[in-house]
């Protein structure tokens, strides 16, 4: 975060929003971004005390996803996805090879949430399984 990320939110004077995180920040009556952005880096947090839940995986799974859309310069997942049955062969192959790539990510990584749930595996941090998805199922874009 720096301050040339961030950019004024038009209807709230004091709210700052990070245009490459999306994080919002409020700062008090004419406090400056930098002050706003010094606070936040020395803010302490602390640790969460529970294991991550389903959706806090899949928010992380789903950014995956997208920075690897973005890889070929689609604006995300979603978007790629939409270029299957593109006239224009090399955005045709890459779609296709990311929707095959994409399902075989959601349906190894539900299986495998599914077995943390059950006691069947032990549960993985989100970085610990964002790895394992990043060695198991490499994509491998089209030439």
């Amino acid at each position: 975060m720096t301050a040339s990320s961030m950019e004024r939110l038009p209807d709230a004077p004091n709210a700052w929003v990070d245009t490459e995180t999306g994080v919002i920040y409020i700062g008090r009556d004419n406090q400056t971004v930098e002050s706003i952005l010094q606070e936040a880096s020395a803010a302490v947090t602390a640790p969460v005390d529970h294991p991550p839940g389903i959706d806090e995986y899949t928010a992380a799974i789903a950014a995956m996803l997208d920075a690897k859309a973005k890889e070929r310069r689609y604006d995300n997942a979603v978007s790629i996805a939409t270029y299957v049955g593109s006239r224009n062969a090399q955005w045709a192959a890459e779609a296709q090879t990311f929707v095959a790539w994409r399902d075989q990510i959601w349906t190894y990584c539900y299986a495998e949430l599914d077995e943390v749930q059950t006691g069947q595996r032990e549960q993985p941090t989100i970085s610990d399984f964002l790895t394992e998805l990043e060695t198991q199922f490499p994509l491998i874009w089209p030439a």
